[in-house]
């Protein structure tokens, strides 16, 4: 999908949706949360990667944690988070960007990637994503990216899960576990 087309793609589906309508909705993020606070310090900075109109953001405020970045090729799922925090926004840093073109400023302690990673299918999304996570974080990736390989997910997209795998200071949780 076109970079434009995804935007747009994207601002329909939260624009013609309660947040609670997808079907990747999770009212509390469990895992998610375990994984950051297993790796991660809310002293530190996180950026969450594909944030949509999660409560992801939401459980990190309340957790203490105060340098938060989410970023999402949806304008329109930023703008319900934002929305949706109310006063609490003015604490987090909203980046409407696709990930593929986006050229982060800073680096954060955590990255957090539940499923954009799973998408980029072409070996030079892939390539690009590898390269940007390693070089934009201080710390840990803390992910769900690296899920077995199934549609749309192929062999670039797993090839670079691996190098992302090897790398010191990654987590890489299976968001789907292998068949037995």
């Amino acid at each position: 999908m076109q970079m434009k087309d995804a935007a747009a793609h994207w601002d329909s589906v939260f624009e013609t949706k309660g947040s609670d309508e997808v079907s990747w909705f999770q009212a509390e993020p469990a895992t998610s949360l375990r994984l950051l606070e297993r790796w991660a310090s809310p002293e530190g900075s996180v950026i969450d990667i594909g944030a949509g109109a999660s409560t992801l953001v939401d459980c990190l405020l309340k957790a203490g944690w105060e340098d938060v970045t989410l970023l999402d090729v949806s304008g329109a799922a930023l703008t319900k988070v934002r929305d949706r925090l109310g006063g609490r926004a003015d604490g987090v840093t909203f980046v409407a960007a696709d990930v593929r073109s986006w050229q982060p400023d800073r680096t954060y302690d955590a990255w957090h990637d539940r499923a954009v990673f799973h998408f980029l299918v072409e070996p030079a999304d892939s390539d690009r994503y590898v390269a940007m996570a390693t070089q934009t974080r201080r710390s840990h990736l803390v992910a769900w990216l690296c899920s077995q390989p199934s549609p749309p997910m192929g062999q670039p997209n797993a090839r670079a899960c691996r190098q992302l795998a090897t790398t010191p200071t990654n987590l890489c949780a299976p968001s789907v576990r292998p068949s037995p």
